[in-house]
């Protein structure tokens, strides 16, 4: 059992006189956990924890819930719309039909998880499990629980100023790593891990059937235990609270620091000239976005890209920016623009996303140096225009060799998992 692990790391301190004695067994269990949390400095009040038992059929509304914590609602919407134009075949038809596939691949594993909506901690068919790993689990969800506890909430820890997915999706691998690391260190009684335990911290990923709900986030947890390395507990508590600039940083140690993403532009929608006589139409902006690295690559996955190859693909990459148009006619528009740090890079990412030739709308893709455009609409005609446009005004940013050093000194090493 947890209580009895000792270690200077993590010394079981004694119930403070304050808290009472627990009456069930998930109770017990949150109290056994949070004494071996409250060293690392994420103890958490477990008066203010409502306890449910739940049957695993009965989870289902929550783990849709847990899936988006931190999103936009348009978020999923663009990543499904993403997939449907980068496969031939697309699985899901619509985001409802991912969502409950990613859920569905979720629902045998889940032990148990903290509701944020209704601050309540969520037990599993509790007395069915493993004592160990149920505990294991529980530490995890205590610090979402240490963080919603805190001023602001999930909520502020996970606010990104512009709502850009990269900026979430830091911050959500930044959480969950912390998590991670309350998982081991319950598991294996301090964070001074051997070679395989190390290799715990990023776990091949088990599903691919939403771009943004594998949990925990490995790169999140790899780099806070550098920072714990370093400088212990309040190192990743500094980490959490300050999060680096992009996804690509976060994966790749040796960036940290030193690439930082740049603001990728795009041209607005061509006017037409007066009586035109072919007119392109008019256009709104319904969306625009920053997908990131690890979203780039992630999709690539999904696609059914060997992994080398979606690797690859997705190192080297500078900044994007994709926009979702409403056209006049009625068909959404999608403009993908990526600026990557050296011309290969831009190849290997612009051969992975080409079209696979079955595509239900027109899809092209053209590189222009170290930017690559995307274009997707129902029609080769306004997909040629519009690539007319975008390839008039590329702006491409000044390249930065120290970027395309670190890059490729990435690539040399190669996977590694």
């Amino acid at each position: 059992m947890v209580g009895a692990m000792v270690g200077a790391e993590c010394s079981t301190p004694s119930t403070p006189p304050d808290e009472p004695d627990a009456d069930t067994y998930e109770e017990r269990a949150i109290q056994e956990v949070n004494r071996t949390l409250r060293p690392t400095g994420t103890g958490v009040d477990a008066s203010q924890i409502a306890v449910e038992a739940k049957r695993r059929e009965d989870t289902v509304p929550d783990l849709g819930t847990q899936l988006e914590l931190g999103l936009r609602p348009e978020h999923m919407e663009v990543l499904l719309q993403l997939r449907t134009i980068l496969e031939a075949t697309p699985p899901f038809r619509s985001v409802d039909s991912l969502r409950e596939q990613a859920v569905a691949a979720r629902l045998p594993d889940v032990r148990v998880y903290y509701a944020a909506n209704r601050r309540a901690m969520v037990f599993v068919d509790a007395q069915q499990q493993d004592a160990a790993s149920l505990e294991q689990a529980l530490a995890g969800q205590l610090v979402h629980v240490f963080y919603d506890q805190a001023p602001g909430g999930l909520s502020e820890l996970l606010y990104e100023p512009q709502g850009l997915l990269d900026g979430i999706r830091v911050r959500k691998c930044l959480l969950e790593g912390h998590a991670r690391l309350a998982e081991l260190l319950v598991r294996h009684g301090s964070l001074g891990l051997d070679d395989a335990a190390r290799a715990e911290l990023d776990p091949a990923p088990q599903h691919l059937h939403a771009t943004l709900t594998e949990t925990p986030c490995g790169a999140g947890a790899v780099h806070l235990y550098a920072r714990h390395r370093q400088g212990g507990w309040p190192a990743v508590l500094k980490a959490v609270r300050t999060p680096l600039p992009s996804t690509e940083q976060l994966m790749h140690p040796s960036k940290v620091d030193q690439d930082f993403p740049v603001n990728v532009a795009l041209p607005g929608w061509p006017q037409d000239e007066f009586e035109a006589p072919d007119p392109i139409g008019k256009a709104t902006l319904v969306y625009e976005d920053v997908l990131g690295e690890q979203t780039i690559h992630r999709m690539l996955l999904e696609r059914g890209t060997e992994p080398e190859v979606a690797f690859l693909a997705a190192v080297g990459w500078d900044g994007d920016r994709v926009r979702i148009y409403q056209h006049e006619s009625g068909q959404r528009v999608v403009l993908w623009r990526s600026v990557w740090d050296r011309e290969l890079d831009a190849e290997q990412f612009a051969a992975a996303i080409a079209p696979k030739g079955i595509e239900p709308r027109a899809f092209r893709v053209e590189r222009h140096g170290r930017v690559v455009d995307a274009v997707s609409t129902d029609g080769p005609e306004l997909a040629n225009r519009l690539h007319a446009t975008l390839s008039a005004v590329t702006n491409e940013p000044a390249a930065q060799p120290s970027d395309a050093t670190s890059t490729a000194a990435i690539e040399a090493r190669g996977l590694v998992r």
